[in-house]
């Protein structure tokens, strides 16, 4: 089970990694800068630049996942039933819950929704 404690861990260990990954992409954008002024060279600075950027951007990922997994564990159907008005239709529903906890992902919501729902009598 993932605590929040967890999740403050992997978003500072994120932080830092991100910045790294930053300063790595302004230094490829400078050098992608440096060699087209000089005349040549640019080409491969530049999907290196684009590489770097969609690592830094793919590396965030977990920490929503794990973020998520925390939030997940604080809910259950009582609360569910509490936050969803009964007559709501399942997309208002789930939107309901993930105004409640804006750290659940889309497909969490839905499968409290759904679960919360096929446990009703």
């Amino acid at each position: 089970m993932v605590t929040d404690r967890d999740v403050e861990r992997l978003e500072r260990a994120d932080r830092v990694e991100l910045v790294a990954l930053l300063a790595l992409l302004g230094a490829a954008v400078v050098l992608a800068v440096a060699t087209l002024a000089a005349g040549g060279g640019w080409v491969a600075a530049v999907p290196a630049a684009l590489v770097l950027w969609q690592l830094a951007l793919l590396r965030r990922r977990p920490t929503r996942r794990a973020r998520s997994a925390a939030a997940l564990a604080r809910w259950d159907d009582a609360r569910v039933r509490a936050t969803v008005c009964s007559g709501q239709d399942e997309v208002a529903a789930v939107r309901t819950v993930r105004r409640a906890d804006p750290d659940l992902s889309l497909q969490d919501a839905v499968r409290l929704v759904r679960a919360s729902r096929s446990a009703q009598p």
